[in-house]
């Protein structure tokens, strides 16, 4: 298992995102756990009391959580890829997916490559941005580029960011086999 992000809560609770290896099924899958101000699992969060939640998200099994945020009600908002897209996921108080956001709890971008993926996320007012990468095809050539996607508070992607739909690269000239 990996940590990848942090975020405090107004009364000190601290949610803690990241990346759960199951060696048996080799699947990826998010995995999220809330703390107490003095370190012990928050047993109000997660299934059957154990404060921690681990999710696939995907059929594919190939969900990886990178960061996290807090939304204006509390809510924690864990950014990654999911079947190699860029995603969003959205979990309620009590560590269960929050089914009014997009559909089911999670939010995706499809930059049309097989592997985006978000690396940091920040919530301002009723957006959502996500931003990490992008293998796009420049002149023949895997890039990799810097991506950004748009969601709305109920997740579903900006109209009015990226020409109308909700993404933008920024083609940073990496190419993969430099």
């Amino acid at each position: 298992d990996t940590l990848n992000g942090l975020v405090l809560q107004s009364d000190g609770k601290i949610f803690a995102c990241g990346d759960s290896l199951t060696t048996l099924e080799q699947t990826i899958s998010f995995k999220v756990a809330r703390f107490n101000a003095n370190g012990s699992l928050d047993t109000s969060f997660g299934a059957a009391g154990t404060g921690v939640v681990t999710n696939a998200l995907d059929e594919s099994g190939t969900a990886s959580a990178k960061a996290c945020a807090l939304d204006s009600s509390g809510r924690l908002v864990v950014a990654g890829n999911c079947s190699g897209n860029m995603c969003l996921a959205r979990f309620t108080g009590t560590g269960g997916l929050d089914g009014s956001f997009a559909l089911g709890g999670v939010a995706t971008a499809n930059f049309g490559t097989p592997s985006d993926r978000a690396e940091s996320v920040v919530i301002i007012g009723d957006n959502i941005f996500a931003a990490g990468q992008a293998n796009i095809v420049h002149e023949f050539v895997r890039d990799r580029d810097f991506a950004i996607a748009c969601f709305t508070f109920g997740g579903t992607l900006c109209t009015q960011f990226g020409g109308g739909d909700g993404m933008v690269t920024i083609d940073s000239g990496n190419k993969i086999d430099d």
